[in-house]
């Protein structure tokens, strides 16, 4: 009776516990599933103002955005798209927002 009494409250500890790490491994899975998505759409917008397309430079930095909003390579890669505009105000702006949201960002 006894070891049947230890075994039930093993179960009752470790099970939470198993459940607890599964749903951790799938919480980072997605956090690097986002990671990479903004990292494409930032070099993608990159690519776009190598070729003289703007407007699809922005359409990607702007979809980086709505995924990871306090991402300092999203807004670097905005301060990128508004340095080709000649926006200074605005290219300033970001890189001081790339640099509050990471000091140690340093593309």
């Amino acid at each position: 009776m006894m070891n049947r009494t230890l075994r039930n409250l093993w179960v009752l500890i470790l099970l939470p516990l198993l459940l607890a790490a599964c749903v951790n491994v799938q919480e980072m899975e997605k956090q690097k599933s986002i990671d990479d998505a903004v990292t494409a759409r930032v070099n993608a917008a990159m690519e776009y103002l190598r070729y003289d397309q703007p407007n699809e430079a922005k359409r990607h930095l702007a979809d980086a955005l709505q995924l990871r909003p306090k991402s300092p390579l999203v807004q670097n890669g905005l301060a990128m798209l508004y340095r080709y505009l000649h926006d200074p105000a605005n290219e300033e702006k970001h890189l001081k927002l790339a640099l509050s949201y990471d000091s140690h960002f340093s593309a």
